[in-house]
């Protein structure tokens, strides 16, 4: 198990040490794992942390992440929390967790990462063993729903990744290029899915709008507006000049009050150097179909302090 008689030796000084609670014996026990003794003090932060919301584990390609990762797993299995949620970034790494887990550990696990396993597992990710999905069916056709979260029990769909605008200061533009829209049919069957969990849906991307059958999703869930009672949308930040009398009344007609638009400058001036390719006209027309459509209020994102700001700048945001 140990790759020489140091590791042994350290491993077994620090469980020694540990009180019951965080011992990994059982992790130990019930696998055929090399441990080494900084995967061994990475696991045991990660379930001492003080941060509520969990730990980052971070080391270089090779060194273990997978295996500190599981030793914290397995010791939270052992102490009964028995429904564990796995997301892992594709494919590849989803079939080498499931080696992973199937040659060295003795906890069960299934996996979820297409529509037909969603199907064999009963349409759900609640599960007494280790669920293994791909962050990609995770986002797109899982009903995972919390009452805790900032949209609670809401249905979060990704419509849209990476936006063609790149405007200067937004990582979300040049991270995640080139933009990629997911198919309209596929977005209808996750809506679908959806709506058998909640009757709130929202929609996310850093330019939803800019799908080429935005008018069409908009279309299809209005339509559904009519069959499910209290039906709620909700969208990320809008383009003002992408807003139309269609997409306002959707939103209107599904609960929303308010809509965020980012102009991020007071100037065209500044909007220009920013590549913000947003003119004074364009902003006015957007705030007149929202209004003239049915909402009641607008929240903008502006910056302060940007490159070659000056006072004037910001007096003309003022106004």
């Amino acid at each position: 198990m140990f790759a020489t008689p140091f590791h042994a030796y350290y491993t077994a000084r620090i469980l020694d040490g540990l009180s019951d609670e965080d011992k990994f014996i059982p992790a130990f026990a019930s696998s055929d794992i090399r441990v080494y003794p900084y995967q061994v003090s990475a696991a045991l932060f990660a379930v001492r942390s003080p941060y509520n919301k969990g730990v980052v584990l971070m080391d270089e390609s090779g060194l273990g992440k997978s295996t500190e990762a599981m030793l914290v797993v397995t010791q939270k299995w052992y102490e009964g929390k028995t429904r564990i949620l796995i997301v892992v970034p594709n494919s590849d790494l989803l079939v080498q967790w499931e080696k992973l887990i199937e040659n060295k550990y003795s906890i069960p696990y299934i996996t979820i990462a297409s529509a037909k396993q969603l199907e064999t597992a009963e349409n759900t990710f609640n599960h007494d063993a280790v669920v293994l999905t791909t962050f990609d069916f995770a986002s797109q056709y899982s009903g995972i729903l919390s009452e805790g979260s900032f949209f609670a029990n809401t249905f979060i769909i990704e419509l849209i990744r990476g936006c063609a605008n790149c405007c200067g200061f937004c990582l979300a533009s040049y991270l995640n290029l080139p933009v990629r829209y997911i198919d309209y049919n596929q977005i209808v069957e996750t809506i679908d899915l959806g709506l058998k969990y909640t009757n709130k849906i929202a929609f996310l991307g850093a330019l939803i709008a800019a799908h080429p059958k935005f008018d069409e999703i908009c279309d299809y869930i209005y339509q559904k507006s009519n069959e499910i009672e209290n039906l709620e949308l909700s969208v990320s930040s809008l383009r003002l000049d992408s807003l139309s009398p269609k997409i306002v009344q959707t939103l209107v007609k599904l609960g929303q009050k308010h809509v965020t638009v980012a102009i991020e400058a007071g100037s065209n001036r500044l909007r220009r150097v920013i590549n913000k390719n947003l003119n004074e006209d364009e902003i006015l027309n957007g705030v007149k179909i929202a209004i003239e459509n049915g909402l009641k209020g607008m929240k903008f994102y502006t910056m302060i302090g940007l490159p070659t700001e000056t006072q004037e700048d910001i007096c003309e945001l003022v106004n």
